[in-house]
């Protein structure tokens, strides 16, 4: 019997559960292209070896790859919808990416381990556990994805969730109890605006330490609500965590300038004048 030329790869079918699948269909398209135009082994690449698992593209040759015909009309995804699918899918530890002056270097997490036959046979425990613990959308260790970009950037073979979860690293408690209830509250403000859990960093902690210095309580969770709401596009494409939140304060505070309901119009004003006044402290 002849053999099939091209080679192959594999999808389990585990991803019927997994949260892309809720996702809309440019997203669901771009992952499967990325799994199955991932280098089944090291290749190079202009000077530079691409290892398996990983792939050189750029946003245009995604498009293209991807194009379709209408009749005799040519129709491809965007290039807003390619950036929105590489944050959504880095922020769930699906990949990890790294610019280069000729494109993205991309890295599928997990390859190896998806990718190997051994790992589908389902009749010894130690297969099942290990099957379970791999589901590609599951939460991972918080410093997961620092791990899999610096071992990107070093050329190195990244471990996979399961050797990451044995070596848990403990990150201290904030000292200030409304770190935690700021945390939680944007937590679940994030999971009804997504239907997705937000991955929390370890640095986000660090963050809004330094925010509840300047605000109270109070002001940040407003701050929070209007940061949802915002129909802001750096906003809406750069994503909705807690690191752009921190970096947009001043202008989701001017944004409350603008608004037509009194209340958020004043409270804004309150907070433009409690920050002019800090920075006038600051800088005696």
């Amino acid at each position: 019997m002849p053999q099939i030329k091209g080679g192959y790869y594999i999808k389990a079918r585990k991803i019927q559960e997994s949260e892309i699948m809720k996702k809309p269909p440019y997203m669901r398209d771009i992952w499967d292209y990325l799994m199955r135009e991932a280098n089944h082994k090291d290749k190079n690449v202009y000077g530079r070896t691409i290892k398996r698992g990983q792939l050189f593209r750029t946003f245009k040759r995604i498009i293209d790859d991807l194009s379709w015909l209408v009749g005799y009309r040519k129709e491809s995804y965007n290039k807003w919808q390619c950036e929105k699918t590489m944050i959504y899918l880095r922020q769930r530890g699906m990949i990890a990416t790294m610019r280069t002056t000729r494109g993205l270097l991309i890295t599928i997490c997990n390859y190896d381990f998806y990718q190997d036959p051994k790992n589908y046979e389902s009749n010894t425990k130690a297969t099942t556990k290990a099957t379970r613990e791999q589901l590609i959308t599951d939460s991972i260790n918080k410093n997961g994805l620092k791990n899999v970009y610096k071992n990107v950037e070093n050329g190195k073979k990244f471990k996979t969730l399961a050797d990451k979860s044995a070596k848990k690293k403990k990150i201290k408690k904030p000292t200030n109890p409304n770190v935690k209830v700021f945390i939680d509250s944007f937590y679940d403000t994030f999971k009804v605006k997504t239907g997705a859990p937000y991955l929390v960093l370890a640095k986000d902690a660090s963050l809004i330490k330094r925010l509840l210095g300047t605000y109270s309580l109070e002001e940040l969770q407003k701050l929070k609500d209007l940061f949802f709401n915002s129909t802001d596009e750096f906003i809406g494409k750069a994503g909705f965590t807690i690191g752009i939140f921190s970096s947009q304060i001043n202008k989701l505070i001017s944004g409350s300038e603008n608004s037509r309901h009194a209340g958020i119009k004043a409270w804004g004003k309150k907070m433009e004048e409690k920050v002019r006044k800090e920075e006038e402290e600051n800088g005696r």
